[in-house]
């Protein structure tokens, strides 16, 4: 499971002999200087070529033939498939082709589509490809992500966290998730995607049956198969997954500026356990949700796990694959632990016509070419599509990959992050899941904190770009407009985006959301009826 080449097509770029290289003076007395370091070996002809390499240079040596190897592989396999088989895998495969067209073997000139990737000075980790000014994604080391961090700016790149430029060996890690995954779940079972009908579907798998199947195919992920397409595991919790959470205990050291979105979850929970567990019963002191739980909370009849939805696992087979979708929380990051993932994103910020395109396209979305760039992640990458940043995405994975994720909001762009919300909810094909059922109670907690503690929802920096950290009411202006103001007129969006017409008339199962409403995934919520007790939820609501 190692990052390597693949055997079966050559790089495309071959490499250089001795009789070809000329050395300039610089790149000589370079050479001069790691020769002179105790106990260093001599170095190839091929190494003296790689000294002055960026980092995209790197990455295309190495990888460009995985990634011909895999757009051979999907155009083959989709080959197979005649005209008239119309289905969820045929179109996966179809886009994989058209993303990984430019590592088309048959080009005579391959121009890939890497993401310019910017350094800091005297990076550990190479010299970067562009400037960070023009660099598509950063790529820095802890320390520099805390430097970052120190300078309370906002972050408007995506970033790649890594310690060190050499490989991270993944051997076996899968095969730990796999024996972990069935120690925990083997009595019940998993959710894939089910590829074979018109839209994916979730498909169960029984826990150890899944398992085996994906142990058996590991020493074989040399094609793609018509008839036995890959399985992406759906909804799976981040336990399995035993691995440090870096980015999370990197953020941890600002509480203020990362973790609202933890708070809100934290407080909507107490607020559902106080109201499941005795809703009627007006006790002088509020519950308590820093001990253990008695009994598990409920929203609309419906057990709850806030916290769980604030990280998670992602594990899929080689050529799986999710169209361009943006995800609804925003400020998404995900560390690969082993395999290799093909991160495509489209450059951003969006121009009004793409968002257009990709409102009404949705995941079936073919944006131009030349504006989507490729993030490769291998062992040892924390990926961060930073919140409040719409980043249109379609993930590839090269080979089978396991990932641990989670989200996070940045308070110095709260408003950028709420409007996103409110345009995903009010366009959902662009996102490939639901708006949470915890959002409208969460939403009723981020209000609480608006006019009450607005220091913890909302930093801003002053002309000198130091932050204010604000104490008093929610009045303070932005851009000519109040923190509670703006925060109206986004809940009134969320709202309209969300409620049903059918308030007084929806007794039973069928109501219009199931026809209209794939943001609350097809059923009513709390901002459809408001009156209605958390105990005593609706059936359409269930």
């Amino acid at each position: 499971m190692s990052p390597s080449r693949s055997p079966e097509i050559e790089p495309l770029t071959p490499d250089p002999t001795p009789d070809q290289q000329v050395l300039s003076p610089a790149e000589a007395a370079e050479i001069r200087r790691l020769l002179s370091r105790p106990r260093t070996r001599n170095l190839s002809a091929v190494e003296r070529g790689t000294i002055n390499l960026n980092l995209i240079d790197k990455m295309k040596e190495q990888y460009d033939a995985v990634l011909a190897t895999l757009y051979y592989n999907v155009d083959e396999c989709l080959n197979t498939f005649q005209p008239s088989e119309q289905t969820a895998w045929t179109l996966d495969l179809d886009q994989m082709r058209s993303l990984l067209e430019l590592w088309n073997p048959t080009r005579h000139q391959v121009h890939t589509p890497w993401a310019h990737i910017g350094t800091p000075a005297d990076s550990v980790l190479g010299k970067g490809s562009a400037d960070l000014q023009d660099a598509d994604v950063w790529y820095l080391t802890s320390q520099d992500f805390a430097s970052l961090m120190s300078r309370k700016e906002p972050i408007r790149k995506c970033i790649v966290i890594r310690e060190s430029w050499a490989d991270v060996a993944d051997k076996g890690k899968i095969e730990a998730f796999l024996h972990i995954l069935t120690a925990y779940f083997s009595p019940t079972t998993v959710e894939v995607q089910d590829l074979s009908g018109q839209e994916k579907r979730p498909k169960r798998f029984h826990c150890t049956e899944y398992a085996r199947k994906i142990l058996t195919s590991l020493n074989n992920e040399t094609s793609l198969s018509k008839g036995d397409p890959p399985l992406n595991l759906l909804n799976l919790k981040a336990k399995p997954i035993l691995v440090r959470d870096i980015f999370a205990e990197l953020t941890s050291e600002d509480f203020t500026r990362f973790k609202l979105l933890d708070i809100i979850c934290q407080r909507a929970e107490t607020t559902a356990k106080r109201m499941t567990i005795n809703p009627t019963k007006q006790d002088h002191l509020p519950a308590t949700n820093a001990g253990k739980a008695k009994r598990a909370p409920t929203i609309s009849g419906r057990e709850i796990d806030l916290q769980s939805c604030l990280t998670f696992g992602l594990f899929a087979q080689r050529g799986s694959f999710s169209g361009w979708h943006v995800d609804v929380l925003n400020g998404t990051y995900v560390t690969c632990i082993a395999g290799l993932k093909a991160w495509f994103i489209h450059q951003y910020p969006l121009t009004e016509a793409e968002k257009a395109a990709f409102a009404r396209d949705g995941h079936r979305w073919r944006p131009n070419p030349s504006r989507v760039k490729l993030i490769l992640l291998r062992p040892g990458d924390t990926l961060y599509m930073p919140a409040g940043e719409l980043v249109p995405h379609a993930p590839v994975t090269v080979t089978a990959c396991l990932m641990r994720g989670g989200m996070l909001w940045d308070t110095l762009r709260i408003r950028d992050i709420l409007s996103n919300i409110a345009w995903i909810t009010e366009n959902n094909d662009v996102t490939n899941e639901s708006i949470p059922a915890q959002l409208a109670p969460c939403w009723h907690e981020l209000n609480d904190l608006v006019h009450n503690e607005p220091q913890m929802v909302e930093l801003i920096q002053d002309r000198t770009d130091t932050p204010v950290d604000r104490t008093t009411m929610a009045e303070q202006v932005e851009e000519g407009e109040s923190l509670r103001d703006f925060f109206h007129s986004i809940t009134q969006r969320m709202q309209d985006a969300l409620k049903c017409d059918c308030a007084k008339v929806c007794t039973g199962n069928i109501c219009s959301c199931q026809k209209k409403n794939q943001a609350s995934d097809f059923k009513c919520t709390a901002w459809c009826h408001p009156k209605v007790k958390n105990t005593e939820p609706r059936p359409c609501m269930l």
